[in-house]
């Protein structure tokens, strides 16, 4: 009888329970996203480096749906002259949905020159992003996950150092 008595108590405690959470199971996510880029020269946001960008961008995403989103990073550009290489780091990203849940993330990665145009003098940069997922607000609280994905940077206004770029990323998120 009493081997009876704890499974029926096991069952009552699984009923209450209720199902394993979905919240805890990683599920896909891909994002697209446009951007403006401002770069600016020996920012205190990046002392160790002598570039940093500052972007704004709009952009679907899966569980996010429309967004926008306010990144900053800090650009290493001694490889560029020589190997055409650049690196970016500490970069901070806000993504923050239709009703105002906002999704964090930390990134980086390396550039390379892809295509240069003598006559116009533009640069397109290919990047390679890592993402990390760190928190949020709203349903996003708690978030994590990673991402990994490409971006294009058209650089061509060297007077204002405003320059757009495309990002595409897809990986895995929990919240």
């Amino acid at each position: 009888m009493r081997k009876s008595a704890r499974l029926a108590a096991l069952g009552w405690v699984c009923l209450l329970a209720g199902p394993a959470s979905a919240k805890d199971k990683p599920v896909p996510f891909h994002s697209d996203m446009s951007a403006i880029e401002t770069l600016s020269f020996f920012d205190p946001r990046c002392p160790e480096t002598p570039v940093t960008a500052y972007h704004t961008a709009t952009g679907v995403a899966t569980h996010l749906g429309a967004f926008t989103a306010v990144m900053s990073d800090c650009i290493d550009i001694t490889r560029l002259a020589t190997e055409g290489v650049l690196r970016f780091d500490d970069g901070q990203s806000v993504m923050t949905a239709a009703d105002g849940d906002e999704l964090h993330a930390t990134y980086h990665g390396d550039g390379f020159i892809s295509a240069y145009d003598p006559d116009t003098g533009c640069t397109t940069y290919s990047l390679v992003v890592f993402q990390t997922f760190t928190g949020g607000t709203g349903r996003f609280a708690g978030a994590s996950g990673s991402a990994t994905g490409s971006a294009v940077v058209m650089g061509c206004d060297t007077t204002t150092w405003v320059n757009p770029w495309q990002n595409w990323m897809s990986g895995d998120i929990t919240y």
